[in-house]
């Protein structure tokens, strides 16, 4: 049996906050949010994103980029599992479902000149299992993530564009029109 977790007051802060910091780089991803996104991460960080390597900030940059023809972006945060190393050390593996829009300009999977190549000519609905393994560090009272590799466990392409839902609905943004981000404004936050 492995050691029994801490759960002071503390500590249980410190999940928290590590919780927020996944789920804010997520939201900002899926919001084109490059602020929320950065605030994830320490400023001289460094990600593992498989089609990326390098610095959290050129990460950003890359998924902006990329995001650029991509009409949906959604990712479903599930397991969070937190282990401190010290006070201000953890690591902690996050379980991710992605979905996404993509486009042929933003594709990431084999190119059609590999030799395993099955990259769509058209655009194509992906998703994406995978899992974060992060090192987090408190830095001035703040933990962010320190080191990130992204572990992909399988990518499945649908072929077809998804049905959008009638006029009736709210109609999702990714930008400041999105009913989120009105709210959000609405209230005064942010």
């Amino acid at each position: 049996m492995g050691k029994i977790p801490d759960f002071t007051n503390e500590r249980v802060a410190d999940r928290l906050e590590i919780q927020h910091r996944i789920v804010s780089f997520a939201r900002g991803v899926d919001r084109l949010d490059l602020e929320l996104a950065m605030s994830a991460f320490h400023p001289d960080a460094t990600d593992d994103h498989g089609a990326y390597k390098g610095s959290s900030e050129g990460l950003i940059k890359w998924i902006m980029k990329r995001h650029e023809t991509i009409e949906l972006s959604f990712h479903h945060m599930g397991n969070i599992f937190i282990e401190f190393a010290g006070p201000n050390d953890a690591m902690c593996e996050s379980y991710c479902l992605t979905w996404q829009s993509v486009t042929p300009e933003a594709n990431v999977l084999p190119s059609k000149d590999s030799e395993d190549s099955n990259a769509p000519a058209d655009k194509y609905e992906l998703l994406a299992c995978n899992r974060y393994v992060d090192h987090f560090t408190r830095r001035d009272g703040a933990w962010r993530i320190q080191k990130r590799t992204t572990v992909v466990e399988s990518f499945m392409r649908v072929p077809g564009v998804p049905t959008k839902p009638g006029p009736e609905w709210a109609a999702p943004r990714r930008d400041s029109g999105d009913p989120s981000m009105l709210l959000r404004k609405e209230l005064g936050i942010g």
